[in-house]
């Protein structure tokens, strides 16, 4: 991968033969888009550029032009988006300093002195950042507008940045004056800077304020009602800022911000006197949610006032404060007392008690309990389940068994149900053999199967199958793949089972564009084909994406999608629009809410829709890796798509940074086993994020015989984990010697739904990529 910032040295020639005026140089100009390869290449291909504008905020396109320093400043901003910050940065620079610069359009020169300094605060060079942004102070009442409005929020990254918040105050507020389409998300900022200033009353002000757009993203309307209530609070004025905890309570499905609106909702209530509302509050946060550190504060508090919350909610708040012994004792109480619900729940608890004691005969014991004392509770199926799970876990499958089948036949409708049917059928199936496992395969599907999701009974179809071939029976063998196929050629299971049936693959078709499928399946374009690159929303999410606040440019790229709501052709719109202005995140999410709106899957759609939802982005750095590795190029596509959805920006709860979603530890393996200094933020660069994540698959793979679904569990849940299932699986993976159906056995062995789904979903994405790739080699649509 050296040799990709090279490219910042073959565009600095052009630069310097632009200067001649040779009448050779115009053949010249196209040469740093070869020799940028990788770089060059893939923001063409993602249009992953951040456009160049004029006043008006329209796209200036300068990648046609001949014009040689043009093209050079394309080329930098191209390694900008691909992570190559410093050689952007160089090859930029002696663009700049080309006599040849003064002959650009005035938005084109500001545009390429504005990208230095953002480019300057990625890497953190504050002080290079400020004296830019002070160089181009001096031409504020002469540049365009738009350029004006990016250089008051550059100039607040750069304040941000070096800690100076008064400045950062200051830069947003020449933003609002300028009355740019981003004021509303700006007065958010300006209240959390207001709030850390303790300038409570002008925070109080900048969230009203904040509010009183209809453009405030619905995420940033959230917070605008927590800082305002904090600053409410702060100026003593309980009775507002209740009022505003409780429209955030209303508001917000966070878990998060329906604790803390409850807890000062109560606090404040308890402090004015209003007893009632204060243990209502309180009591409703105890009982709503346990197991976070808000619901501890609030059994103090109910404790402490004598109204303690009942016994199940307050055994429940003890076991997540790790007051086992004292959980324990409460949640007996609940067992001899309680209704027939509470025991249930109690004995369901008391057993988790035991478990995480490791108590396991205590544990099974308790579990197994739960159904007697409420057979219809929520927890009895639950109970079973962990219960099975746990003699599994200890080798006890045979005692496991009659356990899964009772969650089959007694719960078939509960979440657990297609999990323990094909458990019951298959985990002792080289023990009781495969003609029995067949049978309970059949009653599974009798018993419970209108119940399950598509999937699950494509999975049991499959299997059905599976069964069948172990028993020599490969006409109906094929016969059960088919049906399985026939219930979603596109999904994991229906690829697989196609597979197995020696049915053609899922194929996208390039017979339609998308407007002649949206017209067929949603009627013609009421708007007559608007584009889409005038919304509001669009403009603002442009110039914060432009002015270093990405988070905030997410936020209105989402509002738009949900002020888009049921209209099939704006989201399409949006779609295109946002694919071509290098977001591919944003545009995946469009095409995928346009899916939903118009009812159909990714293969019912003409390839240029599927596009939108597999995109390209980032392809040339992503097959280089891929090559370097030894790594399927689509499942390395596949897997970044489900890991951040294509954003650079994507962090995760445990550290993980990039495209790749790799965590700090693994990161720093990585740094060793490539020499290189770990750096774990370096993540945020697109070009390491690809090469890490392509190495760390690449190792998966290499370690697991080239098997992807291993290689993916173990990226997802620990090399470890695969392990373990890859001994699960060897019980039920059939006759030795024969591994036609390996894979499927390791899917079922996995016993975390959300590795197994991670799993599926990134194999199923591969197949979407194949039938692209075909599309655009000629072969399918054709």
């Amino acid at each position: 991968m050296k040799r990709l910032p090279a490219v910042a040295l073959a565009c600095a020639a052009v630069v310097a033969g632009a200067c001649g005026g040779s009448a050779e140089e115009p053949q010249q100009a196209d040469a740093p888009a070869e020799a940028g390869g990788a770089a060059a290449t893939t923001a063409r291909g993602t249009a992953g550029l951040t456009p160049r504008g004029d006043d008006d905020g329209e796209l200036v396109s300068t990648r046609a032009s001949s014009d040689p320093l043009r093209v050079v400043l394309t080329e930098a901003d191209a390694l900008q988006v691909n992570g190559f910050w410093e050689a952007a940065l160089e090859l930029r620079e002696r663009a700049i300093n080309d006599p040849g610069f003064a002959s650009l359009s005035a938005p084109e020169q500001y545009g390429a002195r504005l990208d230095q300094v953002q480019v300057l605060l990625k890497l953190e060079r504050g002080a290079d950042a400020d004296g830019l942004i002070t160089e181009l102070a001096w031409d504020l009442t002469t540049m365009p507008a738009d350029s004006a409005r990016r250089h008051a929020l550059l100039s607040a990254a750069s304040a941000r940045l070096r800690g100076d918040p008064e400045a950062e105050l200051a830069a947003f507020d020449r933003y609002v004056g300028a009355d740019g389409p981003s004021a509303a998300s700006i007065q958010l900022q300006r209240a959390r800077l207001l709030i850390e200033l303790e300038r409570f009353a002008d925070a109080n002000l900048a969230a009203d304020q904040a509010l009183s757009y209809a453009a405030l993203p619905a995420a940033e309307r959230l917070e605008a009602l927590l800082l305002s209530a904090r600053a409410l609070e702060a100026l003593g004025q309980p009775d507002a800022a209740i009022a505003q905890y409780r429209a955030l309570l209303e508001a917000s499905p966070s878990a998060s911000d329906q604790a803390v609106a409850l807890a000062r909702i109560g606090g404040l209530s308890w402090d004015a006197g209003d007893r009632a509302s204060a243990i209502g509050a309180w009591g409703r946060l105890a009982a709503e949610h346990p197991g976070r550190e808000e619901a501890e504060v609030a059994l103090d508090a109910l404790t402490g006032a004598g109204e303690r919350p009942d016994r199940l909610t307050t055994g429940i708040l003890l076991m997540e404060r790790d007051y086992l012994v004292d959980a324990r004792s409460t949640l007996i109480e609940v067992l001899v007392g309680g209704t027939a619900g509470e025991k249930a729940a109690a004995e369901f608890y008391v057993a988790r008690i035991a478990q995480l004691r490791d108590d396991v005969d205590g544990a099974v014991a308790g579990y197994l309990a739960v159904p007697s004392r409420d057979a219809a509770s929520e927890f009895a199926p639950e109970g079973l389940w962990r219960a099975a799970d746990l003699l599994s876990e200890i080798g006890s499958s045979a005692s496991a068994e009659p356990v899964y089948a009772r969650i089959m036949r007694d719960y078939p409708s509960s979440g657990r149900s297609a999990d323990a049917a094909l458990r019951f059928a298959l985990w002792r199936a080289d023990e009781v053999g495969w003609e029995e496992a067949a049978a309970r395969l059949e009653e599974g599907l009798s018993v419970a199967g209108r119940h399950w999701t598509i999937n699950e009974r494509q999975r049991h179809q499959l299997w059905q199958g599976i069964a069948a071939s172990h028993l020599g029976r490969e006409i109906e063998a094929v016969e059960f793949w088919r049906a399985a196929a026939s219930l979603g050629a596109g999904r994991y299971y229906g690829v697989r089972a196609a597979a197995l049936a020696g049915a053609d693959s899922v194929a996208a078709s390039a017979e339609q564009t998308a407007e002649e499928w949206l017209t067929s399946v949603a009627g013609r374009d009421p708007g007559g084909g608007a584009s889409a690159a005038g919304s509001v929303r669009w403009r603002s999410a442009r110039e914060l994406r432009r002015g270093a606040l990405d988070g905030a440019a997410v936020d209105q790229l989402a509002a738009w999608r949900r002020d888009a709501g049921g209209d099939a052709w704006a989201l399409l719109r949006m779609a295109q629009h946002l694919a071509s202005a290098g977001e591919p995140s944003a545009a995946l999410a469009a095409a995928g809410q346009l899916l939903g709106v118009v009812g159909r899957e990714w293969w019912e759609a003409p390839a240029e829709v599927a596009r939108f939802l597999f995109p390209d982005a980032w392809g040339d750095l992503r097959a280089q890796a891929a090559d370097d590795f030894g790594v399927d190029p689509l499942l390395f596509a596949s897997l970044m798509r489900w890991e951040s959805s294509f954003d650079p920006n994507a962090r995760g709860a445990a550290g993980e940074i990039g495209l790749s979603q790799v965590i700090p530890t693994t990161s720093a393996m990585i740094a060793a086993a490539l020499g290189e200094e770990h750096e774990h933020e370096r993540l945020a660069r697109p070009e390491t994020a690809i090469r890490y994540g392509a190495w760390f698959l690449g190792s998966q793979l290499e370690a697991n015989e080239g098997r992807p679904i291993v290689a993916l569990a173990a990226y997802n849940a620990g090399p470890g984990n695969a392990a373990r299932w890859l001994e699960v699986a060897s019980g039920f993976a059939g006759p030795s010697g024969d591994q036609r159906f390996a894979d499927d056995a390791f899917e079922a062995a996995m016993d975390y739904p959300g590795t197994r789904a991670y799993v599926r979903k990134i194999l199923e994405t591969r197949e979407a990529y194949r039938a692209l790739a075909s599309v655009e080699a000629g072969g399918a649509g054709e």
